[in-house]
């Protein structure tokens, strides 16, 4: 099958395909609010004091924030689209369905980054092995470097592919990597005026989220019309890998949650929130998933899976752990997820009305987890385990709910 030849900027002027037409849609939706994201960095330095409660909550230069959150999902939304061409490209070329999962990986791991601040935390990270920051900081590049490489060779070198595409990539890759060129200047030269600051802020967080939207415009095309009647899908991910992916999150959960070096030793982003939110998004992923396959009979319970799960992702990252509320002084982060995940037990019971006993018991499993949580925390390793624990209950239960692989039967009942 050869290369798809509709760019994303024609796509939203043809609804014919409704999930091409979507996609578009997210495509245009993703420029907007990074530009938004970007103007509120400006916003902040030219005025201080407006809106100021808002816009510390809006930034790209802090971490655990729904900025943060937003520059770490486009990632891991490129991951998913750069995962799903690969897939595509399985029955034609085990190369070039290869190199896409490499990239795949990559834009996965500058996702957990984004969020997890991985690479300001080298030092600690390389302890173990007797490595500081920079040693690690450079095998890490070296490996991302080589993989980057390793796939846009194989890319370059299948005749169906697009070079001029290929090329698209390496600029958009290129963009991200001249962010760390950028902090590295950022940290040497000192700029006085808040005007030199804040126009190097947008310089460096416009930079990296115009290198993610060049990316999205090449990758997302490639989705389109792949299925073998030619429409478009999405998240094309099979029964045993989405089981296999639940798996691997689970068995980080306690790796991610219980390092005492990282955990609670500063303001930086916190790589259990990233898994927080990706299983968020998972979520979120199956039910619009069941939206592009076609008519269901509750669009609307499917809307609402998928807007909820997205709402639980962003707190994942943006609420504070270690916040209590009440007399009981129940952590504010865990009530949040608890309430997402009661919320989305009661939308499981409704899309599968009618059905087989097992998701009721599901259903009411993950309600009773959501009610306990949020009193059984302790610290903040605790709660970064439990936050975990309650976002990927909700990706299991939702794709239990939505797979009829595994339930023998239509989302629909």
């Amino acid at each position: 099958m050869s290369y798809p030849t509709t760019s994303v900027f024609r796509a939203i002027h043809d609804p014919g395909d409704r999930v091409r037409h979507a996609l578009a849609m997210w495509f245009w939706g993703a420029v907007l609010i990074s530009a938004a994201f970007v103007l509120a960095v400006g916003v902040r330095f030219a005025a201080p004091h407006f809106l100021s409660g808002l816009m510390s909550r809006i930034q790209l230069t802090s971490e655990n924030n729904v900025a943060a959150w937003w520059s770490g999902i486009l990632l891991l939304m490129l991951a998913v689209h750069a995962y799903d061409v690969g897939v595509a490209e399985r029955a034609r070329s085990a190369s070039v369905a290869g190199a896409w999962t490499i990239l795949a990986a990559i834009l996965l791991f500058f996702s957990a980054d984004e969020i997890g601040s991985l690479h300001e935390r080298m030092g600690m990270l390389g302890r173990p092995f007797g490595l500081g920051s920079w040693p690690m900081m450079l095998l890490a590049g070296a490996v991302v470097g080589i993989s980057l490489m390793t796939a846009l060779w194989r890319l370059w070198s299948d005749p169906q592919v697009s070079r001029r595409m290929v090329v698209t990539l390496f600029i958009g890759f290129g963009l991200l990597g001249s962010v760390a060129g950028q902090e590295y200047v950022g940290d040497i030269f000192v700029f006085e005026s808040n005007l030199a600051k804040g126009l190097r802020a947008m310089l460096e967080e416009g930079t990296e989220l115009v290198g993610m939207l060049v990316l999205l415009a090449t990758i997302l095309p490639l989705t389109f019309g792949r299925e073998a009647d030619g429409s478009t899908s999405l998240f094309r991910i099979s029964g045993d890998e989405a089981c296999k992916l639940l798996l691997v999150a689970t068995l980080c959960m306690p790796v991610f949650a219980l390092m005492p070096e990282v955990v609670g030793a500063d303001h930086k982003g916190q790589i259990a929130n990233w898994l927080a939110a990706s299983a968020m998004m998972m979520a979120a992923l199956l039910a619009l998933r069941s939206l592009a396959q076609g008519p269901s009979a509750r669009p609307g319970v499917l809307w609402a899976i998928a807007i909820l799960a997205i709402l639980g992702s962003a707190c994942a990252v943006s609420v504070d752990p270690g916040m209590t509320i009440g007399r009981t002084e129940a952590d504010l982060k865990l009530l949040v997820l608890g309430l997402v995940v009661l919320g989305l037990s009661g939308l499981w019971l409704a899309a599968r009305s009618g059905s087989t006993r097992h998701m009721s018991l599901v259903a009411s499993a993950a309600a009773v987890w959501a009610l306990l949580a949020p009193e059984l925390a302790s610290g903040l390793p605790q709660v970064f385990l439990l936050a975990q624990a309650l976002a990927v209950a909700a990706a299991a239960g939702t794709f239990l709910c939505l797979s009829p692989r595994l339930t023998g039967e239509t989302a629909s009942g």
